[in-house]
């Protein structure tokens, strides 16, 4: 959090043991705490970030496309959970897209290299609403980008 202090100079406020529920969007529209997310560190948002990957599900809702930074920001934070749901065969195909899609291929390489088995079991292995869904598809272009 950025305030003003008695010299008129904004400072970064660390608080500790922040509530972070609270920055949770309540519904599609809500937008209301995206930078204050921006600021956290991966620590702090790190008990959040799997509610906020659910938004991603329909990339169509305002809020699923603004918390796409907000994600891309904490790559080491998320990897367990989207490792999870990659590899879990009843998981939706167009959630698993879109977290290819928008949020792996937003990450550096070095945290991109982190999913490249996962990513290999889509391309060469993939059930059949992965491949109805392209999902294989995007999957061979982060590999391409990562083996480049």
């Amino acid at each position: 959090m950025l305030i003003y202090n008695r010299f008129g100079l904004i400072e970064k406020v660390i608080t500790l043991n922040k509530d972070v529920k609270k920055y949770l969007p309540r519904h599609h529209l809500d937008n209301f705490y995206i930078e204050e997310m921006l600021e956290l560190t991966e620590e702090e948002i790190k008990p959040i970030l799997p509610e906020l990957l659910n938004w991603t599900k329909d990339m169509s809702k305002a809020i699923a496309q603004q918390l796409i930074p907000v994600l891309v920001k904490n790559p080491n934070a998320l990897e367990d959970t989207i490792k999870k749901i990659l590899d879990d065969e009843k998981k939706d195909a167009i959630w698993k897209y879109n977290i290819i899609f928008y949020v792996i291929k937003g990450f550096e390489l070095e945290n991109k290299k982190n999913y490249k088995e996962t990513l290999k079991r889509i391309v060469t292995n993939p059930n059949k609403w992965e491949v109805k869904y392209e999902v294989s598809e995007i999957a061979q272009r982060v590999l391409d980008e990562i083996e480049d």
